[in-house]
């Protein structure tokens, strides 16, 4: 009798893997308009969303600053319409030609006369940077 149970349960495992491998038809042009608004309608709610983020935080910014400025703190707020600029990554021991070398100005004083062991420009600075221990993972 679980035999016959088993031959069935498999018969419609197999019925139903067909039905979900089923393609659909191409939607129709009613169908495409409708999903054209709906994302269109999401769109302008997402948008909507957005602007009333950026009020509630403008608001809480203003209560931050008022509180502060009645401490006696001065407080900058900091823009966020402004977008932030790409790191510039060069290779090792290369700087872009208007960019300054990273070091601090009272290190650069410090070492005009000859390179230091702790200077990240001397020779072995990068010599060991694609070394990396294993990590135990094998083959993935």
């Amino acid at each position: 009798m679980s035999s016959v149970r088993m031959t069935i349960a498999a018969a419609l495992l197999m019925a139903a893997s067909g039905i979900t491998v089923a393609k659909l038809p191409p939607p129709t042009p009613e169908e495409a308009a409708k999903a054209a608004q709906a994302k269109e309608r999401a769109k302008q709610a997402a948008a909507a969303h957005e602007a009333a983020t950026r009020r509630a935080q403008d608001r809480v910014a203003e209560r931050y600053i008022a509180a502060m400025k009645a401490k006696g703190v001065t407080v900058k707020a900091t823009p966020l319409d402004e977008q932030p600029t790409a790191a510039v990554t060069t290779a090792p021991g290369k700087t872009p030609a208007e960019s300054d070398t990273g070091e601090a100005p009272e290190r650069k004083s410090a070492d005009k006369g000859g390179k230091s062991s702790g200077d990240a420009t001397h020779a072995d600075a990068g010599k060991d940077s694609d070394k990396r221990p294993a990590t135990g993972h094998a083959g993935l």
